[in-house]
């Protein structure tokens, strides 16, 4: 195995233990050929014994770092100790529950090699939807039923090389734009993690926003269109504030102090980098601000989400479910997280065409998306697990955190 000393993989844990497993066990198959930290927040013995056993995954460099998150604070520490720890010049983090594609995120380190003055640039980022039977653990294998790639505004390819480091910030709160899963330079993200874990942020959407802002002032970014860098499983996110009534957040919560301090922050920041007027630029991220708080209280409690509770209140959950499979049907997959409709395969590989992607590169991404299919569909990694660690398979829960909201 020839490894790719440019650039670590940061792998995030807490808890999801088959999801780690999948994801040990799908780069160790394809050869993932840079070398992985390992940051566990929640130590399972039969995880730490797999990834201590040099003959469990042989193709893989990991170094493994324990951890005990009980706190956001600790997480926030744990991911600053684990950056620190890094010794390549770049580094990339991916959370447990999705899969890398080592074409897209080696034209992102040629990229980055090429021009000092981005920060970060990644790939495009994709997402699936799986189709797991029964018998089968939650959404953790099974045939991929659906692809999404460049509708949502938050996962379109974008280039942010303004000159003005308000201009760089705005467009990237505007979009809210999705920069936690590229390539960054290893001081970048170095800054921006020892800075989170000062700030200590009580909501983690708030931490990204954090995250997106900062990385814009600190210098260009990109995101290609043309190559696909990392596929997100949907349905396993297990964000903390998303099960929360979003109305009690508000009223109960540090949320929009914690925003405040944030853009009061990023728009001192990037005023002094241009020389410009912090009040201004204060004033454009808080409009911003405003108008995404408008939209949340819309979505939470417009006339939509009225009819919603009161179903859910008055409906039996059987004619309930009845309604959403037919609703689904006549969207015709749209997912109001990848956005828009979904596309087979080969439409995600014409989309990357399109957008100017070489044959050579085209027929990578095929090859990485064929083995990400037969990991989910094949069986060989429940196998797997029967034969290494049968007792994880009676965890059906998703546990725990990852990077991005």
């Amino acid at each position: 195995m020839t490894i790719d000393a440019r650039l670590t993989v940061l792998l995030t844990l807490k808890g999801r233990d088959l999801y780690t497993l999948r994801w040990l066990w799908h780069a160790n198959r394809v050869g993932l050929p840079f070398p992985i930290v390992i940051a566990d927040g929640k130590v399972n013995p039969v995880i730490a014994r797999l990834i201590e056993d040099p003959a469990a995954f042989p193709n893989l460099q990991i170094e493994y770092r324990r951890y005990n998150d009980l706190t956001f604070r600790d997480f926030y520490l744990k991911v600053q100790d684990a950056v620190s720890s890094v010794k390549t010049p770049y580094v990339m983090m991916s959370d447990n529950d999705d899969f890398l594609l080592p074409s897209g995120i080696i034209k992102s380190l040629d990229s980055l090699d090429r021009s000092l003055n981005y920060v970060s640039i990644g790939g495009g980022i994709g997402h699936f939807e799986s189709m797991s039977e029964s018998h089968q653990p939650l959404n953790l294998n099974g045939k991929i039923a659906k692809f999404w790639y460049q509708q949502s505004r938050a996962y379109q390819s974008y280039d942010l090389e303004k000159q003005s480091a308000v201009g760089r910030a705005v467009e990237a709160y505007a979009g809210f734009l999705t920069v936690c899963y590229n390539v960054f330079r290893t001081e970048t993200l170095r800054k921006i993690t020892d800075e989170m874990a000062q700030f200590n942020f009580q909501r983690l959407d708030n931490s990204e926003l954090y995250f997106i802002l900062r990385t814009a002032t600190l210098g260009n970014v990109k995101s290609f269109s043309s190559c696909i860098s990392y596929l997100r499983q949907l349905g396993t996110s297990s964000n903390p504030s998303r099960g929360k009534d979003f109305v009690v957040s508000l009223s109960n919560e540090t949320f929009i102090d914690e925003i405040q301090r944030i853009t009061k922050h990023i728009a001192t920041i990037a005023a002094k980098i241009d020389g410009a007027n912090v009040e201004e630029a204060a004033e454009r991220l808080q409009t911003i601000s405003a108008a995404r708080l408008r939209e949340k209280l819309v979505a939470v409690l417009g006339w939509r989400a009225t009819v919603k509770a009161a179903l859910k209140k008055h409906v039996p959950e059987t004619i309930i479910a009845c309604v959403k499979a037919v609703s689904e049907r006549l969207r015709s997959g749209k997912s109001s997280v990848a956005g828009g409709r979904s596309v087979s395969r080969t439409g995600m590989l014409q989309l990357a065409r399109e957008a100017g992607a070489a044959a050579a590169l085209l027929a990578q991404t095929q090859q990485e998306l064929a083995d990400i299919e037969y990991t989910m569909a094949s069986g060989d990694f429940i196998s797997f697990v029967e034969a290494s660690a049968q007792e994880l398979l009676s965890q059906r829960e998703l546990a725990s955190s990852g990077n991005c909201a």
